[in-house]
């Protein structure tokens, strides 16, 4: 969905003259509405603002794609969290990606606690390993009902 509103608000550029100081245009609403999705505000309704113009600049920019990456994440801190490591730039919600958070839940499983959301599975996706099922079943009046819970092995070696 956003990245096809980026699209619509990108085949707009060429006419942003005449309706960046238009607030009711179609093209000022979607401008607004990508904006909102992006940044949590509607752009500036003041006129000659370079709201619009800082708009454009992002979405052709490179930073587009961390950003949305970042807003699809299925990782997410806890509110006001940083994460800072050595080797690493600091990570906020601003910056993390899901590649961000495996790696730092790969080095530094106790991480974990920082964060608001994880994924089920996220053990598995940092240990790489499948997680082993296992089945347990229940005979009520008669009826039996296998269900089957997944639960993932994880060595600690000993010293």
């Amino acid at each position: 969905m956003i990245e096809q509103l980026i699209e619509e608000v990108k085949s707009y550029k060429p006419t942003v003259n005449s309706w960046r100081n238009n607030f009711n245009s179609k093209e000022y609403q979607a401008a607004s509405k990508l904006n909102k999705l992006l940044f949590g505000i509607s752009l500036n309704r003041r006129k000659n603002c370079n709201c619009v113009d800082d708009l454009l600049l992002l979405i052709y920019s490179k930073t587009i794609n961390q950003k949305i990456e970042t807003m699809n994440s299925n990782f997410r801190l806890k509110p006001n969290a940083m994460i800072m490591l050595h080797g690493i730039d600091a990570v906020t919600n601003d910056n993390l990606t899901d590649e961000i958070a495996i790696n730092i839940l790969k080095k530094y499983p106790s991480h974990s606690v920082t964060f608001e959301k994880l994924p089920t599975n996220w053990r598995e996706l940092v240990t790489g390993k499948e997680t082993k099922a296992k089945t347990e079943t229940v005979t009520t009046n008669d009826v039996t009902i296998v269900e089957e819970k997944k639960q993932t092995f994880v060595k600690k070696k000993r010293k």
